[in-house]
């Protein structure tokens, strides 16, 4: 008796393994070959640590956390589908350096591509892109490894993408304009990536923060010139208020959106390591070529992609002097910017001369609350500051504020609680004026 269930569970074994084999077989064998063929003829390179490759438009980052193989940020894929890809770099740190780099990171290594091949397998079979690895071997502390980024860095050209806007830009100037009967705001149609959550809230209408720069807009967009650039701090901590700025471009009519030409997103550098941020070049910039609601979505969604800030610091002025020497003719830019961060590179001040006007966000209190950075910024360009409730354009304002800020410095705790009373209350009379 004890033979024949031996002899039964052999049958049942051997039955399970040719079922799985005659089912799993064909697909895994397939994927595995394109995996194995992509990692046996990619050589790697070495690097102290990673620089991206400027010699492309543009590039979108699908993080890796240091030692694991499954890709974060999952829906960025999204993102790439109807791109012209390039080049693909798998970017690791070569640590620790034992015969672990020889076994355990190759292996790794093949379970990060078997990762990226079952979201993406068009990305296997596309014998067009180049593949490369690349080691970065300056580093020699766990610590420091895990603030490396680690992930595939996708390079892709902007054909594709010119293409299809040369095609909109001729549809709409053969079309004609049929006339409205009402004033009402028709509903904006746009292509969006329906896993990106800031994508979802803008397509939603979903307000996730204190609602200020939406107010800001409301009430001052016909005052900031009839041809501005938006320029929006895109950091974590930021995503909600950014998009405030596309949902209120979403809720207007054509003829009121029209002195909105263009969005810049800033990241303050692409995830590159706090201590190698230079002042002017920290990079992690991107910047509309036609000002589409699809475009600066797209970029919004390479932005968050490529880095999410890092430390608190960010790189507000290389941002608008960018978008200052891009965008020559525009009347003015408007700053969405993190009023819990400084600005890293506040030295650079002298060289803007657009206009900028400001809206603080994450502002915790009134007007005596804004950081000077931006109240500096507000008077250098002769521009405005915006709070939730207030605005503030007149130049001798902006100063008078900057030295009330100067004299709060030096006031202990009970007068700075008076001076903020005494400003709260004049902020409960402009509102009730404003009923």
């Amino acid at each position: 008796m004890f033979d024949i269930q031996i002899q039964i569970d052999r049958y049942l074994l051997l039955l399970s393994i040719i079922l799985f084999v005659g089912i799993s077989t064909p697909h895994t064998t397939y994927g595995q070959k394109l995996v194995d063929k992509v990692f046996q003829n990619t050589k790697v390179r070495e690097v102290d640590t990673y620089e991206f490759d400027k010699a492309f438009y543009g590039q979108i980052m699908l993080q890796i956390p240091f030692g694991e193989r499954k890709i974060a940020n999952q829906s960025d894929i999204l993102l790439i589908k109807n791109l012209n890809i390039k080049k693909i770099e798998l970017v690791y740190t070569a640590y620790p350096e034992t015969s672990y780099q020889n076994t355990g990171q190759v292996s790794l290594n093949k379970k990060r591509l078997q990762s990226l091949y079952q979201q993406a397998t068009f990305l296997f079979e596309n014998t067009n892109i180049k593949w490369e690895l690349v080691a970065q071997v300056g580093i020699r502390e766990t610590a420091k490894a895990k603030n490396l980024f680690h992930g595939f860095i996708v390079y892709y050209d902007a054909e594709d993408i010119r293409r299809e806007q040369n095609n909109k830009k001729q549809q709409t100037s053969t079309e004609t304009e049929k006339p409205r009967k009402t004033p009402e705001i028709e509903e904006k149609k746009f292509d969006y990536n329906p896993l990106s959550p800031s994508a979802v809230n803008i397509k939603q209408k979903k307000i996730t923060t204190e609602p200020i720069a939406l107010q800001a807009f409301d009430r001052n967009f016909k005052t900031w010139g009839d041809n501005v650039v938006v320029v929006c701090d895109w950091t974590a901590s930021m995503y909600g208020y950014g998009e405030q700025v596309l949902i209120w471009f979403l809720t207007q009519k054509a003829d009121d959106i029209g002195f909105i030409n263009h969005f810049v997103f800033f990241n303050d550098g692409d995830s590159t390591p706090d201590n190698q941020k230079i002042i002017g070049k920290t990079g992690g910039i991107y910047a509309t070529e036609e000002g589409t609601i699809e475009e600066a979505l797209l970029l919004m969604e390479q932005c968050r992609a490529g880095g999410q800030g890092g430390d608190f610091p960010e790189n507000d002025l290389e941002a608008l002097l960018f978008a200052q020497e891009k965008y020559p003719d525009a009347d003015a830019l408007v700053l969405i910017a993190d009023n819990m961060a400084t600005v890293r590179d506040i030295a650079l001040l002298e060289k803007l001369n657009k206009k900028v006007h400001i809206i603080p966000a994450r502002l915790k209190g009134g007007t005596l609350h804004i950081l000077m950075n931006y109240i500096d910024i507000a008077i250098h360009t002769k521009g405005s500051l915006h709070t939730k409730e207030q605005d503030i354009y007149q130049l001798e304002e902006l100063k008078a504020l900057k030295a009330e800020k100067e004299q709060e410095i030096n006031m202990s705790k009970k007068e700075r609680k008076k001076i903020i009373k005494k400003q709260e209350r004049k902020i409960r009379k402009t509102k009730r004026r404003n009923r």
